[in-house]
C-alpha cells in the first residue's frame, strides 16, 4: 500500500475498517523517512501476515500498536528489519500462538536495546533465523518466555550482537529438541567470553558452522553430555577465535560430519594437545581446508586418530601455523585418502626446514598453488615417487623458499599445466633446477616465474612451449646474476604482455 514511499513521515489510520484484511506484508516497506505510526485503531483479527512490513523504514522510532488483537498472525518475518532508528519494542499485547516465522525480526535493528517478549506464547515457532542479527547495540535479550519446542532454525540469530554478554542471555528451560540448523548463531558476538549449552538438546542439528565465528573475547565452552548424532557441517565451528586455548570435542559425534573447514581458523592461542577430540570418527570427513590455519601456536599435530580416506581438500590446512616443525607433523594415513587440493598446505610455516611428501597420495591432486609459500628455510623437499597426473596450477609453488638451493620437479606432471606463475619467485638461492618434464607444459602465463632469484647465472629455457603463452612480464626480475638464457626457437603468437 505504501512501499517504497520515501517521503512519508507519519501514518494515523483513524477509523479504518480493516476487518477483512489478512496480509499486510511489505506494507510499509522502504519508507525511509517514516518515523511514526499509529495502528491502535486497526482491526487485526484476521491478518496472518505481517511479514517485511516495516522492512527499511530506517528512521522509524515510534510504532502505537494499542491494544491490537493478533490472534490470526503466522509471519513476522522481516518485520522490523532495517529499522535502523528502533530503540524499543513491546510486543508483550501480541499473540502469536500461530506464528510458525520471526526469523530476521529485528535484523539490522543497530540501535535496539530492548524488546519486551513478556508473556508470549510462541509454542508453533519454527523459525528464528537472523531474529536480532545486526542489533550491535543490544546488550541484554530474555528468551525465557519463549516456547522452543517446535524451532528448528536457530541460524545466524545473534549474528553481530557486539555488545551482548553470556550472562545477559536468558534461554529458561529450553527445549530445543527439534533444533536443526545453529549456523552462525553466535556469530561475531565479540563480548561473549563463556559459553554453557549444555542445555540444548543437539540430536537433529545438523549444522554448527560459523557458529562462535568471530567471537574474539571468548575463552570457554561447556557442551556438556551433548549428542550429535545427525551433525554433518562444522565449518569454521570456533574461527576467529583468539582466546581459546583449550576445547572438549570428546562428546560429539563426527560419524556424519563432511566438513570441518576452517573450524580453528586463526584461534592464535590454541594448541593441539588441548584440544580433545575423544575417539574420533571422521570417515565422511571430505573437507578439512583451512582447519589449523594461522593457530600460530600449534607446536604439534598429529592425524592418526583421524580417518581421512574420504578426504579431498586439505588445502591451507596449517597455513601460517608459524611453529610447526617438520618433525612434530604426522598426517596418519593421509596416503589413503582422495585429496585433490593441497594448495597453500604449508604456506608461510617458517621453521620447516624439510619436508616429506613421498607417503602421500597425490594421484588426485589438482591444485598445488603456493603449496611451499614463504617457508623461507626450506632446505629439501622429499616428493617420492609422486603421481600427479591431473594439476592445472602450481602458481607460486616455491614462492618464498629463499633457503632452497636446488629443485628437482621430475615428480611432478606438467601435462595439464596452464599457470606456472611466479614458480621459483623469490628462491633467491636457487641455484640448480631440474624442470623435469615440463617441457609437456601447455602454460598461457609465466609471469615472474624465476623473479627475483638472484643466484641463477644461467637457465635453459628452451623445452618451453610459448605458443599459448600470453604474459610474461617480471620473469626474470631481479635476476641479478644472470648472465645467459637459451630460448631456443621460441614462437609467441599469442603474447600480449612482457
Amino acid at each position: 500500500m505504501f512501499q517504497g514511499c520515501s517521503k512519508l513521515t507519519s501514518v494515523t489510520f483513524g477509523n479504518a475498517n480493516t476487518s477483512l484484511v489478512e496480509s499486510m506484508d511489505y506494507l510499509f516497506k522502504n519508507c525511509y523517512y517514516l518515523y511514526y505510526v499509529d495502528l491502535s485503531k486497526l482491526d487485526f483479527s484476521q491478518v496472518s501476515d505481517i511479514g517485511y512490513m516495516f522492512n527499511g523504514c530506517s528512521s522509524l522510532n515510534l510504532i502505537n500498536f494499542g491494544n491490537i488483537n493478533t490472534f490470526s498472525l503466522k509471519n513476522m518475518k522481516g518485520l522490523f528489519k532495517g529499522c535502523f532508528n528502533l530503540i524499543s519494542v513491546d510486543l508483550s499485547n501480541f499473540d502469536i500462538s500461530k506464528v510458525t516465522d520471526v526469523g530476521e525480526m529485528f535484523y539490522g535493528c543497530s540501535r535496539l536495546k530492548q524488546v519486551n517478549f513478556e508473556n508470549l506464547q510462541t509454542s508453533e515457532v519454527a523459525n528464528m533465523s537472523s531474529l536480532f542479527r545486526g542489533c550491535s547495540s543490544l546488550t541484554s535479550i530474555d528468551l525465557s518466555f519463549f516456547n522452543f519446542s517446535k524451532v528448528k532454525d536457530m541460524g545466524y540469530m545473534f549474528y553481530g550482537c557486539s555488545q551482548l554478554k553470556v550472562q545477559n542471555i536468558n534461554f529458561g528451560n529450553i527445549n530445543s529438541s527439534s533444533l536443526q540448523n545453529m549456523k552462525g548463531t553466535f556469530q561475531n558476538c565479540y563480548n561473549l567470553t563463556s559459553m554453557d549449552l549444555s542445555i540444548f538438546d543437539f540430536s537433529k542439528v545438523t549444522d554448527l558452522g560459523y557458529m562462535f565465528y568471530g567471537c574474539s573475547q571468548l575463552k570457554e565452552i561447556e557442551f556438556g553430555n551433548v549428542e550429535t548424532p545427525e551433525l554433518l557441517n562444522l565449518n569454521s565451528l570456533f574461527g576467529n577465535c583468539p582466546n581459546l586455548t583449550s576445547i572438549d570435542l570428546s562428546n560429539f559425534n563426527f560419524s556424519k560430519v563432511t566438513d570441518i573447514g576452517n573450524m580453528f581458523y586463526s584461534c592464535s592461542n590454541l594448541k593441539f594437545e588441548n584440544i580433545n577430540f575423544g575417539n574420533i570418527n571422521s570417515s565422511s570427513v571430505k573437507n578439512m581446508r583451512g582447519l589449523f590455519q594461522r593457530c600460530i601456536n600449534l607446536t604439534s599435530l598429529d592425524l592418526s586418530d583421524f580417518d581421512l580416506s574420504l578426504v579431498t581438500d586439505i588445502g591451507y590446512m596449517i597455513s601460517g601455523c608459524q611453529k610447526l616443525k617438520s618433525e612434530n607433523i604426522i598426517f596418519g594415513n593421509i596416503n589413503e585418502s582422495k585429496i585433490s587440493e593441497i594448495d597453500g598446505l604449508f604456506e608461510d610455516l617458517i621453521e620447516l626446514t624439510s619436508i616429506d611428501l613421498s607417503f602421500i597420495n597425490l594421484s588426485k591432486v589438482k591444485n598445488m598453488e603456493g603449496l611451499f609459500r614463504g617457508c623461507s628455510k626450506l632446505e629439501k623437499i622429499n616428493f617420492g615417487n609422486l603421481n600427479t597426473s591431473v594439476p592445472t596450477t602450481v602458481y607460486g609453488l616455491f614462492e618464498g623458499c629463499s633457503s632452497l638451493t636446488s629443485i628437482d620437479l621430475t615428480p611432478i606432471n606438467f601435462a595439464n599445466i596452464t599457470d606456472i606463475d611466479c614458480i621459483f619467485y623469490g628462491c633467491s638461492k636457487l641455484e640448480n633446477i631440474n624442470f623435469g618434464n615440463m617441457d609437456k607444459a601447455k602454460p598461457i602465463y609465466i609471469c615472474g616465474l624465476f623473479d627475483s632469484c638472484s643466484s641463477l647465472t644461467s637457465l635453459d629455457i628452451s623445452f618451453l612451449d610459448f605458443s599459448e603463452v600470453e604474459e610474461i612480464d617480471s620473469m626474470f626480475n631481479g635476476c641479478s646474476k644472470l648472465e645467459k638464457v637459451n630460448f631456443g626457437n621460441i614462437t609467441t603468437p599469442n603474447l600480449a604482455y612482457i
